[in-house]
């Protein structure tokens, strides 16, 4: 792998031993320095950093599945379903051969690489060395599979065994060229659809709900609550919002701005550097942010707070909608005060990602839109820094974390988690491992 781009599909071909060899490839897959694609032979005692299969099957799978990989993300990395796992876990490509235990989906402006969920296979004396969550850029990542596919085309010449690819390459990219058309298919793919498998009256209801929500709005209630109810859960939601009497001044986060299209930094880091801005502003450096202090902060008196209505209880998401000036209108979902001071930092913290979308929502998605509300969250509770004097950097303690939490006034997984962050903890879980990617 000479070429230097951060993400490389590498397919080449070696000299052919037989016929039956015609269609079999050594396919590399690499972000960065992470080789995905890693071999230990132990027959021949090596490792490498290829395997072998047909690359025209691979191609056809990405192409077949390119909208889903690129825009659905993952909603259970615990029990990720068989339909979810058709699309992006690169185990089923199928054809009975070794393929990498990689899940492959969207995360709003980047692609995950994570490794499969579930036992990990082997072929005789071949296994799959462990694959380290990663990611790259969406547009590089189209880019990739765009030269991938020029190349097994290539390859196939004019060869009627390469006839399919062609022709499903060249829809997708007719597709990709059309704004209307690729907004369409994102949205299906986001849903969980395949290509025109979505009701397409729920894509209608849903598109006419962008007016009230903006395109970002929809992305992100689409990733939310995916399926055929998407459209009535957001209608619902906004309803919801919009008769809420709990009004909320956004004012703090003016001038706190981040560029996440334009960073390499993860979304928890471009989170901790927002919320430190945020404590800088306020004064706050490594104090607590006690509940009167943050009412405050919001233009409200924690009591009326503490009295709200968690009117979106029954939704799977809360929400805010923004109105005159800074103030938003909220429909919260959490009643004990540690998780609503944690969920109205978290709607200041999609405030700051979004920009001027004026409508937002807090979910339990794997977007990095909420990958980076919930880390502010902690950073804006319970800033990293401020740990060190309450806990043993060295080796923390379940007494020590406790503590901490009982001061912050936070559940006992931020502080787990910012530990995790910082690499004073091992994340306990994928489902951790993959918040940070």
């Amino acid at each position: 792998m000479s070429d230097r781009r951060f993400f490389e599909l590498s397919t080449t071909w070696p000299p052919l031993r037989n016929k039956s060899d015609e269609e079999v490839a050594e396919i590399g897959i690499r972000l960065g320095y992470n080789i995905l694609t890693r071999v230990a032979d132990f027959e021949q005692g090596t490792n490498r950093d290829f395997f072998r299969a047909s690359a025209t099957t691979l191609a056809l799978w990405f192409v077949e599945n390119a909208w889903r990989l690129r825009y659905e993300t993952l909603h259970d990395p615990r029990y990720p379903s068989v339909d979810w796992r058709l699309s992006h876990d690169m185990t089923s490509v199928g054809a009975g051969l070794l393929w990498p235990p990689a899940m492959i989906y969207g995360s709003g402006e980047r692609v995950i690489f994570a490794p499969s969920v579930g036992p990990r296979s082997n072929v005789g004396a071949q296994q799959f060395l462990e694959v380290l969550p990663g990611s790259v850029i969406g547009r590089d990542f189209d880019d990739e599979l765009e030269r991938f596919f020029s190349k097994v085309i290539d390859h196939h010449g004019n060869r009627a065994s390469g006839e399919e690819l062609k022709a499903r390459v060249a829809r997708w990219r007719d597709e990709r060229a059309d704004p209307d058309f690729a907004g369409w298919r994102r949205l299906e793919a986001a849903l969980g659809y395949n290509i025109d498998s979505a009701p397409e009256n729920l894509l209608e209801h849903l598109i006419e709900l962008e007016s009230l929500v903006g395109e970002s709005g929809i992305e992100e209630a689409a990733a939310s609550s995916p399926g055929a109810q998407s459209a009535s859960t957001l209608s619902t939601a906004i309803e919801a919002t919009q008769s809420s009497p709990l009004q909320l001044d956004f004012a703090v986060i003016e001038g706190v701005n981040i560029d996440a299209s334009a960073s390499n930094s993860h979304p928890w880091q471009l989170a901790e550097a927002a919320a430190a801005n945020v404590r800088q502003k306020l004064g706050l450096r490594s104090t607590p942010l006690l509940n009167q202090d943050f009412a405050q902060i919001l233009n409200v008196n924690w009591q009326t707070i503490k009295d709200a209505r968690a009117i979106a209880a029954d939704l799977p998401y809360a929400a805010r909608l923004m109105g005159k000036g800074e103030l938003n209108k909220v429909a919260l979902q959490t009643t004990h005060q540690k998780d609503r001071r944690f969920e109205l930092a978290r709607m200041l913290g999609d405030a700051i990602w979004s920009g001027d979308a004026k409508f937002g929502l807090v979910s339990r998605a794997k977007t990095d839109r909420q990958k980076f509300q919930r880390a502010f969250a902690q950073s804006l509770l319970c800033p990293y820094d401020a740990l060190k004097d309450s806990i043993d950097m060295s080796a923390p303690s379940d007494v020590q974390i406790a503590g901490a939490a009982q001061k912050f006034h936070v559940r006992e997984s931020v502080i787990t988690s910012l530990l995790a962050y910082k690499g004073v903890l091992q994340f306990e879980n994928l489902e951790q491992r993959l918040e940070a990617a």
